[in-house]
């Protein structure tokens, strides 16, 4: 969603040749926020850095850490992952089809080539919104366009499935030759915390670990067979069966993950670990008319 108007764009390209330029990615999970921050000058990345904030909302020590970063230049954006839970991404622009899926009036949309768009609902969008006034965004990314920034060559090949996999949520599209054929944006349930007493043994924190890690890996795959499911069902799609999958995954179990989506889908997995809110920084850049 951009913010900045037009005639601010061009006094940008006048500054980028005496100041640096700085990209700031903001993504937040079920217990902390990252921040990305990434400084560039003309094409040179010069630097990037990734803080963790044990925070959901934007306390002073957020605020602070963003407005320190805001201060390295006047050429900074501001960039957040929109996690909305009600919001997705459709196979047309054309207001007709749009009817078939949600209630155009109550929702927010923004149309990509005339074929597929992103949507979330207003209510929802505008409470987020609200959330970073005193901080002040430039960007709010849906998740698939950061899952089409990520595979923006790869999309443009025979059929896939592409996945979005962060600690919150599963942004699920297939593509087919650049258009888009599905899309479903799933919440991934809150796991449960692990009770670790003071006396336990490295051992046992270890197995909870990985207990947790089996946990989330399953509930995953259920998502995954939930949207195929509806793909492959509903009318609505035309649904092909899917034997190459794109996943781009933050967790710590990405393996874990891929492996176990290659053995229940009889499919290709080819993994792509990433930093959310790093990338969201470099899908700034990008969309700012920039590539570091």
């Amino acid at each position: 969603m951009p913010i900045r108007f037009a005639g601010m764009m061009m006094l940008s390209r006048i500054l980028e040749a005496f100041y640096p330029k700085v990209f700031i990615g903001i993504s937040v999970t079920h217990a902390h926020t990252e921040i990305a921050v990434a400084v560039s000058k003309g094409s040179k990345l010069l630097s990037r850095s990734v803080k963790r904030f044990e925070s959901i909302v934007v306390d002073d020590a957020i605020a602070g850490f963003i407005g320190e970063a805001s201060q390295i230049s006047p050429l900074f954006y501001t960039a957040l992952i929109c996690d909305v839970e009600k919001q997705g991404v459709l196979p047309s622009c054309a207001l007709h089809q749009i009817a078939k899926f949600v209630e155009p009036g109550l929702v927010e949309q923004l149309c990509f080539n005339n074929h597929w768009l992103v949507y979330a609902y207003k209510e929802e969008l505008y409470r987020r919104l609200e959330d970073y006034r005193y901080v002040g965004l430039d960007f709010m990314f849906s998740p698939f366009m950061l899952l089409a920034h990520l595979y923006r060559d790869e999309i443009k090949g025979e059929h896939a499935l592409y996945i979005l996999s962060d600690e919150t949520s599963l942004s699920i599209a297939a593509y087919d030759r650049s258009e888009l054929c599905f899309g479903s944006y799933m919440k991934v349930p809150i796991p449960k915390k692990t009770n670790e007493d003071e006396d336990d043994e490295l051992y046992e924190i270890f197995m909870k670990e990985q207990e947790a890690d089996i946990d989330d890996v399953a509930e995953r795959l259920k998502l995954v067979e939930h949207a195929l499911l509806l793909y492959y069902s509903d009318d609505r799609y035309h649904g092909k069966f899917v034997q190459k999958v794109y996943l781009a995954d933050s967790k710590k179990n990405s393996e874990q993950f891929a492996q176990t989506l290659e053995e229940a889908l009889f499919a290709d997995i080819e993994l792509k670990k990433i930093d959310v809110a790093m990338q969201v920084a470099r899908l700034s850049a990008a969309e700012a008319g920039y590539d570091i």
